[in-house]
Parts: C-alpha cells; structure tokens; sequence
C-alpha cells in the first residue's frame, strides 16, 4: 500500500486499523480485544459473506438485448454524423459555391496544364463530389476506427 498520504493523525490510525483488520480476516487470526480493528473485521466477515442474490434466469437475453440496442444506437449515431455533415457540406456549397469555383478555376487551371487530354478533370462539379466525399469520410473516421478495433 502507498503510505504517503497527506492525512491526519486520526485518519491514518482508521487507515491503519482497517488494513490490520484485512490481514487479521484474511488469515483467519482470533479476535484482538482492540475494538476499532474487531468492528473492521466485522464488517469485513459481513461484506464477504453476505448473501448475493441469483442471476436471473433471463440474463443473457437481457445482456444480448442490450449489446444489440447498443450497436443500433452508435450505427444510428454514425449516420445521423454523416447526414449532419452531408447537410453542413451541402450548405456550405450552396453559401459559397461561387466562392469554391473560383478557387477551383485557379486550380484546375494548374491541373488542365498538367492532363489537357483528360477533360472530366476540368470539372468543378467533380471536385465538389470527390470533397463531399472526403469530408464524408472524415466524418466516418473516428467511428471506423472503433469499428475495426471491436470487430
């Protein structure tokens, strides 16, 4: 046991006297005569042999049941994060979509440079989905984690 402890005087003497109990009932020792230590051990002998009440009979069905709800709620959590962030993404296109083809002109003048054979490149509608997407996934990516993680 870790001993160093910032307590008082009084403290430690009932710290003291359960840990003398604990090892006098662990190791079935007789009764001290020393009445803070016996009340310990009293409690102590209770506590260990107190009657537990019996599993129900429809414990797994009860723990079964709960383990589905709780795969129904995160699978429901997941999507409902998905949509929000669908909803946020399509929000965010429709507030400052003139705003995204401009940056897309600068940049899929550079990209035109590099593939001018490939005109779907070209195509900031494109690049709308492939973010949406992204985003999407990035959504997703700390529940995929834990999805891999358990299963």
């Amino acid at each position: 046991m870790n001993e160093e402890h910032d307590w008082t005087q009084e403290r430690r003497r009932e710290w003291q006297a359960q840990e003398r109990a604990r090892t006098l009932e662990l190791a079935s020792a007789p009764v001290t005569g020393e009445p803070l230590v016996d009340r310990y051990r009293a409690v102590m002998r209770l506590t260990r042999t107190a009657p537990r009440p019996p599993v129900p009979a429809d414990f797994a069905a009860k723990v079964a049941a709960a383990a589905r709800e709780q795969e129904f709620d995160e699978r429901f959590e997941r999507w409902m994060l998905l949509v929000g962030g669908l909803i946020a993404l399509a929000f965010t296109v429709f507030y400052m979509g003139d705003s995204l083809l401009e940056i897309g002109q600068l940049t899929l003048r550079s990209i035109d440079g590099l593939a001018p054979e490939v005109p779907l490149l070209s195509n900031p509608m494109l690049w709308m989905a492939i973010a949406g997407t992204g985003c999407a996934t990035l959504f997703d990516l700390p529940f995929g984690a834990g999805r891999r993680a358990v299963g």
